[in-house]
């Protein structure tokens, strides 16, 4: 909850800030900041090579916590550092490169965020590991209402006051620069709220030897984690350069980013989930009843996630106004992105098998096969098919992880998954969505009375599955009699 109510708030707050309003007559701009972010989530999985996932992995297994911890900072400590000096060297030439010659500023910014959040993951990887969740989940808020207050002091503000020009761009649009400066100020003030976090660093604990084994265990997790974020965010960040028609490049990125945006609850809920389990993954591992658990968390996994699909395919009648009508166009993507990110969740249930087994170059291998399913589909086809394209790259390139990573497990790490059960969630909710789409209702009432009744059964469906049902009547039944 501690990282899915601050993303949720900053989601339901500025999705709709920025697409309605701010950028509502400047689509192109809404396309800037969609493509600078993709590099942002790019750079992150450089910055901190697998580093986290390490710290997870050595931490529960090793008596010199202080060292793991020590030896981790101020490895991701020193490339970040070089990793801006490099940028600000060549500010210039990558300005250019990237098409944002007249906005060199733009580089600088983000690469200052990126060094300052790859540097805060390791401390805020201490928490999880800690079970901190509180002081987790308070930091995670701060980051998320500095970054929502100073974007609107830059762009309501400031303008009321008179200085409306001052975040306009030569061509007279809103400007997404102090988006970004907003969010540089926040990340530099959550880096001081966590300077308590940095005590426990020590130059002397740090171990060339410890450092060496970390970095064989995450490079491999830095390669999968490069060729992941290609099948994330290649499209996002190569669509403008792909699309022919220039004149629409920025328009199209725009469009496709704020449709992104709407199955990004399905998203949330998964970044929430992965935060949980990693630590999970390790510390349950020597328990006897340890795969029986992996195979029920993947069941209710796909029931929740698919269950969320349903919802917002079922409502997607309502759901869209949460983007501007500017942005409508794009709507057809939205299962598309739904089925990926469902896919790309239960890629990761999959992902302990190698992770317990220590066999982390096995993740490069998988994650490099969806890249090059993406980069084919998104060269190929993204200039005729633009935004549509890469919609469908998303759900082939992780569909080709889940059933290669599933025939590796056999070998390595068997799980016996409940497929039957997976392929039920998934069908019964691409027929009510089906069935929602042929039964046309005028009456309002009416209509989201037979929505609700669709989302219900699916619902019902899950816990009877899952034998929760079992477990609600049980309690209840319990507190009456008690």
């Amino acid at each position: 909850m501690g990282t899915m109510i601050p993303r949720l708030l900053n989601y339901v707050i500025l999705t709709p800030y920025f697409t309605r309003d701010i950028f509502k007559g400047a689509i192109g701009e809404y396309g800037k900041l969609t493509e600078l972010y993709a590099y942002v989530t790019f750079l992150l999985i450089v910055l901190t090579y697998g580093m986290e996932t390490a710290y997870f992995r050595y931490i529960t297994v090793s008596d010199n916590k202080k060292s793991i911890y020590s030896t981790i900072l101020a490895s991701v400590f020193s490339t970040s550092l070089v990793f801006i000096i490099l940028v600000f060297v060549n500010v210039t030439s990558i300005a250019g490169l990237l098409e944002y010659g007249g906005e060199i500023g733009f580089i600088k910014i983000v690469a200052i965020i990126v060094a300052i959040e790859a540097f805060t993951a390791i401390p805020f990887a201490k928490l999880r590991a800690e079970e901190k969740a509180l002081k987790f989940a308070i930091l995670k808020g701060i980051n998320v209402l500095v970054n929502i207050v100073l974007i609107a002091f830059f762009y309501n503000v400031l303008p009321a006051m008179g200085f409306g020009d001052f975040v306009k761009n030569d061509a007279g649009y809103v400007s997404v620069k102090y988006v970004l400066l907003a969010n540089l100020i926040t990340s530099a003030i959550v880096l001081i709220i966590l300077i308590p976090e940095l005590r426990a660093f020590s130059i002397r604990a740090c171990n060339l030897k410890i450092w060496k084994s970390l970095l064989k265990f995450g490079w491999p997790l830095l390669i999968a984690g490069l060729a992941g974020t290609i099948n994330e965010t290649l499209d996002r960040s190569l669509l403008k350069h792909l699309i022919t028609d220039k004149s629409r490049a920025l328009y199209d990125l725009g469009i496709y980013g704020a449709n992104y945006k709407i199955a990004a609850l399905i998203m949330l809920f998964i970044q929430m989930y992965r935060f949980a389990l990693e630590p999970f993954f390790f510390s349950y591992a020597s328990q006897k009843d340890s795969k029986i658990q992996y195979v029920r968390l993947m069941n209710l996994f796909v029931g929740i996630t698919v269950g969320m699909g349903v919802f917002v395919l079922i409502f997607l009648d309502y759901i869209k106004y949460f983007i501007g009508t500017n942005y409508h166009e794009g709507l057809t993507i939205v299962p598309y992105i739904i089925v990926a990110y469902v896919l790309s969740g239960i890629y990761y249930n999959q992902s302990v098998w190698y992770k317990l087994t220590d066999k982390t170059y096995y993740a490069a291998i998988i994650a490099l096969a969806g890249a090059v399913v993406t980069v084919f589909i998104n060269v190929y086809f993204a200039p005729r098919y633009s935004y549509h394209a890469s919609a469908v790259a998303h759900v082939l390139s992780y569909g080709l992880m889940v059933i290669i990573s599933y025939f590796l497990s056999i070998h390595y790490y068997p799980i016996r998954y409940n497929f039957l059960r997976i392929a039920a969630y998934f069908l019964l909710g691409g027929f009510l969505v089906i069935i929602n789409r042929v039964v046309s209702i005028d009456q309002i009432i009416i209509k989201i009375c037979f929505k609700t009744i669709l989302v219900s059964i699916f619902l019902i469906f899950v816990l009877w599955k899952e034998d929760l049902l079992k477990q609600i009547f049980k309690r209840k039944h319990e507190s009456i009699t008690g």
